[in-house]
């Protein structure tokens, strides 16, 4: 929740903050939220070091995606998101699953086979991506 909470202050357009309200407000009565409780903050130390081992940054935006795989590995759930590259390097602790935008119905459903496994793997997205 906290990463949709930066999506209204992330504009100036009004009709846009109102439309992203109206996604956090859906988000809030639609999903069970679960806490970064102890567990999640324990198992955040497996999730950096696989990205890091996977050669790729663990820090800065992407503390927010790799906290967010914590609290779902240490709740032993599958982490469903649009954004599957931000996950690359958690193959082997994590299923993440692709919820594909509406306008792109051939997205991936899931990551890209690690490095060796015959799959490419999508390059790390920009840092200032909104």
């Amino acid at each position: 929740m906290a990463e949709l909470a930066t999506g209204p202050e992330a504009t100036r357009d009004p009709e846009e903050r109102a439309r992203r309200i109206g996604l956090i407000q859906h988000a809030e009565d639609t999903f069970d939220q679960l806490p970064l409780d102890i567990a999640a903050a324990r198992v955040y130390g497996r999730v950096y070091a696989a990205v890091t081992a996977a050669g790729r940054k663990a820090r800065g935006r992407r503390t927010l995606d790799l906290l967010i795989a914590a609290v779902a590995l240490s709740n032993e759930l599958p982490l469903y998101t649009h954004n599957v590259g931000d996950f690359v390097g958690l193959e082997e602790l994590i299923d993440v699953v692709a919820v594909p935008y509406p306008d792109a119905p051939d997205a991936p459903h899931t990551l890209p086979a690690p490095a060796g496994a015959g799959g490419d793997q999508p390059a790390d997205p920009p840092e200032d991506r909104p």
